[in-house]
Parts: structure tokens; C-alpha cells; sequence
């Protein structure tokens, strides 16, 4: 596993490897104009293909889809690299996130928590490449 990689893997079990905005910003430049104007139809302000950017959960934050993410925030203010490691888990935010927008997160953390991080992200790329 490359140690750049390990970003991939979301404070909130999301794994940023299949996220849109991620493969737009690493070398699908279609899919980062339709995201673009999809952003800028949303938001009412003009939103250029380039500004689609994304390092991952664990990149750099002025590169980062959503350096406001509540998770990721959480975490990092407690020490924490996946929100499994926190007391509280699974907290209000985390389960609302998970009712509104991504049904499989728990599942996901719980099975980082069981075989690793390096494991887990092996078994999402095989999953990716299985997909396609």
C-alpha cells in the first residue's frame, strides 16, 4: 500500500477512491466539467472545471472537497483517524450522515476496525476494479 493511498479512506468510512470529485480531479476531465456546472447550477455562482478538487479525506485541506466536513473536524480535534477509535461512536452526526447520505458507513468502520486500513483499502480497489 502506498502510504498516499491511506487518505483514501475517509475519517468517516467512506472510501474517496470511488468519490466523483475525487476521480474528477485525477484525470476524468469530463466528468469534472459536469460536476462543475452540476456546482455551479446549485450554488448560483460560477464554478470552473478546475476548482473540482480533492486529495482525499486525509489530503491537504486547501485541496479538499469539504474542509468543513463535521467528521473530519471531530476527529482530528480528538486525536482521532476514524471515528470507530472516538467513545461516542457512533455519534449523532455520524448517524445522520450515514441516514441521509451513505447507508454503509458504519459497516465500513467496523470492518476497518476488524481487518485494518490496508486491508480495507485493498478491498475496495478490488471491489472498483470487480465494478467496472
Amino acid at each position: 500500500m502506498k502510504p498516499d493511498e491511506k487518505q483514501l479512506a475517509a475519517v468517516c468510512g467512506l472510501y474517496c477512491g470511488e468519490c466523483n470529485v475525487y476521480m474528477a480531479s485525477h484525470g476524468d476531465k469530463e466528468l469534472q466539467k459536469r460536476i462543475a456546472v452540476k456546482v455551479s447550477e446549485t450554488t448560483g455562482r460560477e464554478v470552473k472545471p478546475e476548482e473540482i478538487q480533492c486529495e482525499g479525506c486525509w489530503g491537504p485541506l486547501e485541496i479538499h472537497w469539504t474542509p468543513d466536513c463535521k467528521m473530519l473536524n471531530c476527529a482530528k480535534e480528538r486525536g482521532y483517524r476514524f471515528c470507530f477509535q472516538c467513545e461516542e461512536f457512533p455519534c449523532g452526526k455520524l448517524v445522520m450522515f450515514k441516514d441521509k447520505h451513505y447507508p454503509y458507513v458504519l459497516d465500513n468502520l467496523n470492518r476497518i476496525r476488524e481487518i485494518g486500513v490496508d486491508s480495507w483499502l485493498s478491498e475496495q480497489k478490488a471491489k472498483r476494479k470487480s465494478s467496472k
